[in-house]
């Protein structure tokens, strides 16, 4: 009995995710925000989280960076400044979008600085946590 092969290949992202995937690795991040909100709805097939590794750790090292800035790891005592709160929204909704239309979910590793978002005073930072 001849047995079927099936051949494991990676397949490689549209070049529209390629060039988002390249701005979200490499603007500056008081542009970062901008670049997320212009894409506030998901508009590409269903991708895969090993795509997203490098941005997703980005976005992780700025989740870590306004943790400490802040002292979330109590209730927050001080207010994000506006600048750094259009910017976790973003990258929050970004993600939650990420999550909802990737395969290989289990890649995401930032839950630790989720939790510590869940500190906030902040409203909207609070809903786009609990969304994800």
């Amino acid at each position: 009995k001849i047995k079927k092969q099936h051949h494991k290949r990676l397949n490689f992202p549209a070049q529209e995710i390629q060039q988002l995937r390249e701005a979200l690795e490499n603007d500056p991040v008081d542009t970062l925000a901008a670049t997320l909100q212009a894409y506030h709805e998901w508009r590409f097939v269903r991708g895969d989280m090993y795509h997203w590794i490098k941005v997703l750790n980005r976005f992780d090292g700025i989740l870590a960076d306004v943790c400490s800035k802040y002292n979330l790891s109590v209730p927050q005592a001080q207010a994000f400044d506006s600048g750094t709160q259009s910017l976790l929204v973003a990258i929050l909704s970004f993600s939650c979008q990420l999550l909802e239309n990737c395969i290989n979910r289990n890649l995401y590793s930032s839950t630790d600085r989720l939790d510590l978002l869940l500190n906030t005073s902040d409203h909207a930072v609070l809903e786009c946590t609990l969304r994800i």
